[in-house]
């Protein structure tokens, strides 16, 4: 379930989680612009909804699929 957590996680925020993955691949990484230490607001939602769907995925998190992405939409547009 992490891997889910994972490419649930990159395929939401975009770029620029692959991006930093790719410069960590090829040498090119610098930590003061990383984007894993401070996050954007859309990578941190996107993490949040990744863990959040994998938990009711794998049934530890006991709510409707459709009542989940009911909450987690209202929820993002309230705090956006």
């Amino acid at each position: 379930w992490i891997v889910m957590i994972a490419i649930g996680w990159a395929r939401g925020a975009g770029g620029t989680i692959i991006t930093n993955f790719e410069r960590l691949v090829k040498g090119d990484w610098k930590p003061e612009g990383d984007e894993w230490l401070k996050m954007s607001y859309p990578a941190k939602v996107t993490l949040l909804g990744s863990v959040i769907f994998t938990l009711q995925h794998t049934q530890h998190l006991a709510i409707s699929e459709h009542n989940l992405m009911f909450l987690y939409t209202i929820f993002i547009v309230a705090t956006k």
